[in-house]
């Protein structure tokens, strides 16, 4: 079994099949449409406070973000895994790649409502905060809200994005190939993953579009900053330092 409770699971058969040829397709199919469902929920409730058609839009591009940092991941974590002693070829690392990112997607997807509650109830972004300059009262009350959902929503996915690789984890420690390494392992494919997974969510950025901007789907400002910054800027907006 291959499916995505399977994939919760993460057992010996999982890791077993990452590292069957006969079987490694199907963990990478049920893998990519547990990412495709569970994060497009969530990219909605991302981005639908701004408006639907934000949501949308998020719900689009989030899978696609959880996708590409796998692809961009496999090869880098394949020879980091060689030089740490591991045996896994580029196909088993990005089947157990794929496997880790359908876990936290289905996390997210499972979270959805609970974030949708959230911003249901959170102030909706003036109509005005478009026309109106950055010093009016309704913009800062709007961008406050902005920065709030922001952080909230981060950090809904940096934790689904840790519960998948604490799963994976697991696999690394079943597999044959990998049992003795499985920590370094765990550790490398982490913090490379979470590093890529911040710069390419901003590059493709916005997901929460901004109250004084329109719905878009990729912002031009890639060089007037980056994640770590605007993250930053987001805590001490709602920190109120």
């Amino acid at each position: 079994m291959t499916g995505i409770a399977a994939l919760c699971r993460m057992d010996a058969g999982l890791a077993a099949a990452i590292c069957d040829p006969g079987r490694r397709r199907a963990v990478v199919s049920a893998s990519v449409a547990a990412i495709v469902v569970g994060s497009a929920l969530y990219g909605f409730a991302f981005g639908f406070w701004r408006s639907p058609l934000q949501g949308l839009i998020a719900a689009a591009k989030l899978p696609l973000v959880c996708l590409a940092v796998t692809c961009l991941t496999t090869p880098l974590n394949t020879m980091l895994g060689r030089l740490a002693g591991g045996a896994l070829g580029w196909r088993e690392t990005g089947a157990a790649l794929l496997a880790a990112m359908a876990v936290a997607s289905a996390l997210m997807g499972a979270l959805s409502p609970v974030a949708a509650f959230v911003v249901m109830h959170a102030p909706a972004p003036d109509p005005l905060a478009m026309t109106l300059p950055a010093s009016h009262p309704a913009v800062a009350e709007s961008m406050r809200v902005f920065w709030a959902l922001l952080l909230m929503h981060v950090g809904v996915m940096g934790i689904s994005g840790i519960v998948g690789y604490t799963r994976l984890l697991r696999v690394l420690r079943l597999s044959g190939k990998t049992a003795s390494r499985a920590g370094t392992l765990f550790v490398i494919w982490t913090l490379t993953t979470g590093f890529t997974g911040c710069e390419v969510s901003w590059l493709l950025s916005p997901f929460l579009c901004k109250p004084t901007f329109p719905p878009h789907v990729v912002a031009r400002t890639y060089f007037d900053g980056n994640f770590y910054e605007h993250m930053f800027t987001a805590v001490s907006q709602v920190s109120g330092r």
